[in-house]
């Protein structure tokens, strides 16, 4: 194949036909062993009364994918009264009950060659506790916190990078 012209299946200019069969391998893969808009029950990764936990990975083109990672805290102020206890000193007690809030979205970007290049992770949205978070600086920390290897597959790279978030 002539290097200025693409390829008449993959409609790229380098042929990346068996990438993309790769691709759809492990892709296919993934959707039998987890389900991908619930990661965290794979992950085991538990809800409590107090927190709640989501994890979803979704497909949006052949090499890109869109990972989104929510966490909610939510405090009843009736199952956290204590008895005995004045209201007012109840209320100062619940006002340090802080809830947090998590949302990352995230942007997967696979290469043409993989899996042998290594996956590039562009945090689109990051926001705690309703401030958002500058984007870019968080795309730096994952790059950092990141070690691809081409041994890994998307889920066990997911895992990775969630064993380094701060859910307090």
């Amino acid at each position: 194949m002539n290097e200025n012209t693409e390829c008449k299946s993959c409609l790229f200019p380098k042929c990346c036909c068996n990438n993309i069969l790769i691709i759809n391998r492990r892709h296919n893969y993934l959707c039998q062993t987890i389900d991908l808009k619930r990661m965290e029950t794979h992950f085991d990764i538990v809800d409590t009364d107090y927190s709640k936990h989501s994890i979803s990975l979704e497909r949006r083109t052949r090499f890109i994918y869109s990972l989104t990672i929510k966490k909610t805290s939510v405090y009843n102020p009736l199952t956290t009264y204590i008895q005995g206890l004045p209201r007012d000193m109840n209320n100062v007690i619940y006002s340090y009950l802080k809830e947090t809030n998590l949302i990352i979205k995230i942007l997967i970007r696979l290469p043409h060659d993989y899996p042998f290049g290594c996956t590039t992770w562009t945090v689109i949205k990051y926001s705690r506790d309703g401030k958002t978070i500058n984007a870019r600086d968080e795309t730096q920390k994952v790059q950092c916190m990141m070690n691809p290897s081409c041994a890994m597959k998307l889920d066990q790279e997911v895992i990775q990078y969630i064993s380094t978030i701060s859910f307090q």
